[in-house]
């Protein structure tokens, strides 16, 4: 049995065996082999779990009027519901939410109010507890494969030239990267935004079909139990912070194990690699921390505009005329002192309470790309095909040499088809891209001269003489490698 166990520990260093809470993944598959792998997640160096229950405690306060430690139920019923506090993964500041309709559900002691334990295990009852799981497929990677096949098997066993030419006339916008839409136009790719969620409450048998045809199941989160803790575990750091506001850096969350190059050559990491089946995982920074400050500075703008008088409050008499909706929603939740109007220390107290939730929210995103070529042939996992990469649709890349010039095999359509590839991506929030980001290597000259980041300088990208080039071409394979350039 092939086992892979993701956990998101309540512990920032703890060891793949103490991880107790969160979501694990069981693989499996008939080659015996296991590994147990392990996602250590923190928020500005806090737990993801820490920062949950946190932000809950956050909320609770928030709705305890009178301080008194206990909701009653004229407080409670303004809590938002289990569907409203799940949504903020996709909208972290949104101020209409639904409010919870039945407190009783709660007061799991019959005393008539309610705790802050009790309402932390309602929530987490209803598996609202900052972590998302997504799932998605590749819809359209048979036609992709159809049109990357249709493209490539009427080449004969020829020159690397000759493959490089017919890449380059497929190559619409000449970045000598073949991608999804300069092979089929109008195909998406990875073709899904991992949308559809895996609740881990419901038995196999009620979960859709694309979950059920998963290599995964969700499995206890208690080891001693669950007959894995013998497995090989690896562990991988997921570090984030809400400190980016404004930052592009897709890759600023790596584990801490890496160095910086080793980020850049890791950022999709192999935890899985066997016959039928390979399984990557990578860590992106995420969309939370820059929808977060975009949401807020929204919503102020929108208080603002709508305060009429210029007093630093807001009235329902304000909103209404406009048809402000977005400021509307903001008067049962803000409204603490019930005087029909929101000032701006009110409206700032609601953001603090809003802002800590989201900023707890880790989203796990597994993306099935299927047992196809073009996912099989994309190494880094960017959305595109390199020359490098393509050569691997051939049967023989390299294998044979003649006259001194290598050649290829020819590619064929009725080859084996690939391994099943699955990638899991943690990310804050949403992540900003589930495809992996080309990052540069090698010396600096050998950067600059990379325009595409592939990782590879063709003669095209070269500006020295062809002699120089040839020099750096130790395997004359028509590329230079960033370990070439290095020499």
């Amino acid at each position: 049995m092939l086992a892979l166990v993701v956990g998101i520990s309540s512990h920032r260093s703890a060891r793949a065996e103490d991880v107790s809470t969160g979501i694990r993944f069981l693989s499996h598959d008939e080659h015996g082999a296991s590994c147990r792998l392990s996602v250590v997640a923190s928020i500005d160096e806090v737990n993801q779990a820490a920062c949950w229950q946190n932000a809950l405690a956050g909320l609770f306060a928030y709705y305890d009027r009178d301080a008194d430690g206990q909701l009653s139920e004229a407080e409670a019923v303004r809590l938002p519901s289990s569907f409203a506090l799940r949504q903020i993964v996709w909208n972290p500041l949104s101020p209409v939410a639904g409010r919870l309709r039945h407190s009783e559900r709660m007061d799991t002691n019959g005393d008539g109010t309610i705790g802050l334990s009790e309402m932390i295990e309602f929530y987490q009852n209803a598996e609202v507890d900052g972590l998302t799981i997504g799932v998605g497929a590749n819809e359209h990677a048979k036609l992709l494969d159809s049109a990357l096949t249709a493209a490539f098997t009427d080449v004969e066993p020829i020159s690397l030239a000759r493959l490089e030419r017919r890449m380059n006339e497929l190559d619409v916008n000449r970045d000598e990267l073949l991608s999804p839409v300069e092979l089929q136009q109008s195909v998406g790719y990875p073709g899904s935004t991992c949308s559809l969620r895996w609740p881990r409450t419901l038995d196999e048998n009620s979960l859709p079909e694309l979950i059920r045809s998963l290599p995964l199941r969700i499995v206890s989160a208690n080891h001693e139990n669950d007959g894995l803790a013998g497995f090989d575990s690896q562990i991988i750091e997921a570090r984030f912070s809400t400190s980016n506001l404004s930052t592009d850096n897709h890759e600023n969350a790596v584990p801490d194990s890496q160095t910086a190059a080793e980020a850049n050559d890791f950022a999709v990491r192999c935890f899985v690699d066997q016959p039928g089946l390979w399984i990557g995982v990578r860590v992106d920074s995420g969309t939370m921390a820059s929808e977060i400050a975009a949401a807020e500075a929204r919503i102020r703008s929108a208080f603002d505009e709508h305060d009429a008088d210029r007093n630093g409050s807001l009235t329902i008499d304000e909103s209404e005329p406009n048809n402000a909706s977005l400021v509307r929603g903001l008067f049962e939740l803000a409204d603490r002192n019930d005087n029909r109007a929101v000032d701006r220390r009110e409206l700032a107290a609601w953001l603090s309470v809003q802002r800590r939730l989201a900023e707890s929210q880790i989203t796990v995103s597994v993306l099935d790309l299927r047992s196809e070529w073009f996912a099989a042939l994309d190494a880094n996992f960017d959305g595109a095909l390199s020359l490098r990469e393509l050569r691997g649709l051939c049967d023989e890349p390299l294998a044979r040499q003649t006259a001194g010039k290598p050649t290829i095999g020819k590619p064929t359509a009725d080859r084996t088809p690939p391994r099943r590839r699955l990638l899991i991506v943690i990310s804050h929030g949403h992540p900003r891209d589930l495809l992996a980001t080309r990052t540069a290597t090698g010396p600096t000259w050998f950067q600059a001269l990379d325009r595409n980041q592939d990782r590879d300088v063709s003669r095209q990208e070269f500006i020295g003489p062809a002699a120089a080039f040839d020099r750096y071409d130790a395997d004359s394979d028509g590329l230079i490698s960033a370990s070439e350039a290095s020499r």
